[in-house]
């Protein structure tokens, strides 16, 4: 599987989550050469009890190259 992906410092909140899908949004829209081709999911790496200042996750969309379609002969 390939991802865009961005890696994330801080708390594990929604609103984090959803800041970061859009920056890679904002990044598909400026690269048409990738399709979405699966749902976004959200990667944590650390435990509970570690400092939420400190928490590292990673948000990602599966993408595939959106090859151009040849026109029927």
């Amino acid at each position: 599987m390939t991802v865009v992906s961005i890696g994330v410092q801080g708390a594990y909140t929604w609103e984090s989550y959803e800041t970061n899908l859009q920056k890679l949004k904002d990044w598909l829209e400026q690269h048409p050469e990738y399709e979405v081709v699966g749902p976004p999911r959200r990667l944590f790496y650390n435990s509970p009890m570690t400092p939420e200042s400190i928490k590292m996750s990673e948000v990602q969309i599966a993408i595939a190259l959106n090859f151009p379609q040849s026109p029927l002969m």
